[in-house]
């Protein structure tokens, strides 16, 4: 499999914005992924990242059950 040559900064810099979702359609097509490629880049980047999961753990209140977790797995592992 060859990969596209790099542009030189310059002209990746010129480039309009859409130049990288055009060379992926055009890569894909001519591989025949059939761009599914490109859906699952356009998934990802709709995903809280990581950093944002973890603000969003860190903001919110614990939860204290009022039974064990371990208690209710033993009365319904103990239920006939």
């Amino acid at each position: 499999m060859t990969t596209p040559s790099a542009s030189p900064p310059a002209q990746a810099a010129s480039a309009s914005p859409e130049w990288p979702v055009r060379s992926l359609v055009v890569c894909t097509t001519t591989i025949g992924w059939k761009c599914s490629l490109l859906a699952e880049i356009r998934r990802s980047a709709e995903r809280p990242t990581l950093r944002d999961l973890r603000a969003r753990l860190q903001q919110r209140t614990p939860v204290v059950p009022d039974v064990s977790p371990a208690e209710v797995i033993r009365e319904l592992r103990d239920q006939p």
